[in-house]
């Protein structure tokens, strides 16, 4: 006798099926998961190698930047990329006052593709913006040190930076002195009681040399206190935009930045309690950490942060306390 054959429960049979289908399932998960890896990885990884080649502030990249008021409500503004890569600034440009912080005014302005290391110069027109008369009222002098200041911005909003440069509207570029801050002069108060034997010392400790070889010095050395202040702790060396800034010792770099005060500088340690800074460059070519010798050049003259010229605004400081320069090349 032939028997039937032996079937399975179908309770069985269909857990059976039902445990084949989760392992089918749970390899093509993994498969899933390893495809979608890899396409995470090709696009963070093309992410990166795309940010990377894009001009930021936060990677190091840099610029320079110098304003000047050339009458007639327009503003001239410099642009130097100081780095490789290809700098793209937005048309949204703001003009503020800096005590104030008030915004004089947003508009756009088409702003050229300026590639590593090249230049380029923007003309902002005021008069399509503001009346005569209001033209004049900007001309008038502020109070105190206040000055106004064209802010730009690149890239929009990845990794995007802004960037500032100041001007006093009443302090117009001249063709022959581009430094026109003499004015200045009368409403200081000039002391001067740098230590003497100080000077000495550094001398005895030290080998210098002129930061510039050619200058005109344009405001002096003050330490008069003003407010408990010191009123002008430093020379201004004024000079040709693009002249040279050599250390006026060996040292080590500690410092390099904008301030929006100083422009752009840089900072050297001497070694024993000896400090120099190079304020309102155009160009900074050392980074912190740099060992710098007397034949360097570090930087050159520019008319970063508040400046109503080029110059070089040069300060020596010992032990915490400035002393003018001028006495270490006499």
């Amino acid at each position: 006798m032939i028997t039937d054959k032996i079937k399975a429960p179908e309770k069985l049979k269909q857990k059976t099926l039902n445990a084949m289908k989760k392992e089918a399932s749970r390899k093509r998960g993994k498969i899933r998961f390893k495809l979608l890896a890899a396409a995470g990885v090709c696009l963070i990884f093309g992410f990166t190698v795309s940010a990377s080649d894009i001009f930021s502030g936060a990677a190091g990249d840099s610029l320079s930047l110098c304003a000047q008021y050339m009458g007639d409500g327009k503003i001239q503004l410099d642009i130097e990329n100081l780095s490789k890569k290809e700098l793209r600034l937005s048309e949204n440009v703001k003009l503020e006052q800096w005590s104030t912080g008030e915004e004089i005014a947003e508009f756009k302005q088409k702003m050229h593709v300026i590639e590593g290391g090249e230049k380029s110069t923007v003309v902002f027109d005021l008069s399509k913006q503001f009346t005569e008369e209001e033209i004049k009222t900007l001309e008038e002098p502020l109070e105190g040190t206040d000055w106004y200041y064209i802010e730009i911005t690149n890239n929009k909003f990845l990794y995007g930076h802004s960037w500032m440069a100041s001007f006093v509207f009443s302090e117009m570029a001249d063709e022959e002195n581009e430094y026109t801050g003499e004015s200045l002069w009368h409403e200081m108060v000039f002391e001067d009681n740098t230590n003497i034997e100080t000077i000495e010392k550094i001398k005895e400790s030290f080998n210098f040399q002129l930061p510039l070889k050619e200058y005109k010095i344009s405001m002096p050395y003050s330490d008069y206190m003003e407010n408990g202040e010191y009123a002008h702790p430093s020379l201004d060396m004024a000079a040709e935009i693009g002249t040279e800034i050599y250390a006026v010792s060996t040292g080590t770099v500690t410092e390099t930045g904008f301030d929006k005060a100083d422009g752009n500088y840089i900072v050297i340690d001497h070694g024993e309690g000896l400090v120099s800074k190079y304020c309102h460059c155009r160009n900074i070519f050392k980074q912190k950490g740099d060992y710098i010798e007397m034949d360097d050049v570090i930087a050159d003259v520019g008319a970063s942060g508040n400046a109503a010229g080029a110059f070089l605004e040069f300060e020596i400081i010992k032990d915490g306390i400035p002393s003018n320069p001028q006495y270490l090349f006499e």
